[in-house]
């Protein structure tokens, strides 16, 4: 058996033991999540190291057949992964929420009195808290 085949099989099975890993130590109901969250990344260990494989080894690719097969394998969860993780950077972006017309006040302003009413609100939750412990500090 060639080291680069070595070298994949070996990440390979190492990301399946992270795999049960992340498995069996999640709380709260995130096993199931974290194993393919690691399998995704897994996969894509396997997939990037295959190509890299393959690329230095362009004039013989006949002899890492194995490496090829590996690479066809990872690829589908790798694609799905980067998919994923690119739709969840693309939700967890700022909003927009210039205003598409013209206003009467500067964005300055707006951003000074929105904090304002942040802290206002933050202060009342505060308030309703401390007000909730000492009623029910007695039980």
């Amino acid at each position: 058996m060639k080291l680069s085949s070595k070298i994949l099989f070996s990440l390979l099975g190492f990301g399946i033991l992270y795999s049960m890993y992340r498995a069996l130590s999640g709380e709260g109901g995130s096993g199931l999540y974290d194993f393919v969250d690691a399998m995704a990344y897994t996969s894509m260990v396997v997939s990037v190291s295959s190509v890299v494989v393959l690329c230095f080894n362009l004039k013989n690719y006949k002899k890492h057949l194995d490496t090829f097969i590996l690479f066809l394998l990872g690829l589908p969860l790798t694609i799905i992964a980067v998919m994923g993780f690119t739709q969840d950077m693309y939700l967890d972006r700022d909003p927009d929420l210039t205003p598409k017309y013209r206003l009467h006040f500067s964005q300055e302003q707006l951003k000074k009195e929105s904090m304002i009413i942040k802290v206002q609100i933050d202060s009342l939750v505060a308030a309703k808290n401390r007000i909730d412990q000492k009623r029910f500090s007695h039980i």
